[in-house]
């Protein structure tokens, strides 16, 4: 992605004034050359080292930054057209981010789509489906996942629940379908409850 970058603001510059034949325009499109006017610039006079270095580091973060969001684009794109597939009717949000750990997928409650009842870790039918399409993407892949349980704003108590001991029964109800759905248990690194 580097490259590509780099050869879109080389084509986009004008030829040098030596370069006036078509056989010399087309020779400044080839990779050689391209290499070769990349070191040249690399190279630049009055630069010291470490400013190269911090400066190929730093677009080297930028390339891994735009692929991360390329593939969590991606990513989002694969599920909510799964999901439509699978679904007639209302689906959940789902949001797909980079964050520091790598990338989360975020499903939560839309309007006229609740994933749980309210005070449940029991998943209504629909949200099994959205976890066993999920599971289906997501085994094939190699990550490392961990599993975040929430509950919204209201304080649950009950003999059963409280907000804690809810969003963490969530968050093992979705491990336990996306492991039915084909994902190995032995990716999972943590399962995780937030509460609200």
């Amino acid at each position: 992605q580097r490259r590509l970058a780099y050869e879109q603001s080389v084509a986009a510059q004008p030829p040098p004034a030596a370069m006036k034949s078509s056989d010399a325009a087309a020779d400044a499109h080839k990779p050689e050359t391209k290499e070769a006017v990349h070191r040249a610039a690399e190279k630049a006079p009055g630069q010291s080292e470490a400013e190269k270095k911090a400066a190929l580091e730093a677009k080297q973060h930028a390339a891994r930054e735009q692929a991360a969001r390329a593939e969590a684009s991606a990513l989002e794109t694969d599920i909510k057209g799964a999901l439509q597939r699978a679904l007639v009717g209302t689906l959940p949000n789902v949001d797909v981010t980079v964050v520091e750990d790598g990338v989360l997928i975020s499903l939560t409650d839309a309007y006229d789509f609740g994933m749980f009842a309210i005070a449940s870790a029991e998943p209504r039918p629909a949200t099994v489906v959205v976890m066993e399409n999920i599971a289906k993407i997501l085994a094939p892949r190699p990550e490392r996942l961990i599993v975040r349980g929430h509950t919204d704003g209201r304080p649950y108590r009950s003999q059963t629940y409280d907000n804690w001991r809810l969003s963490t029964a969530r968050a093992h109800m979705a491990y336990y379908r996306l492991v039915r759905g084909g994902v190995d248990e032995k990716r999972f690194e943590r399962i995780e409850g937030y509460a609200d």
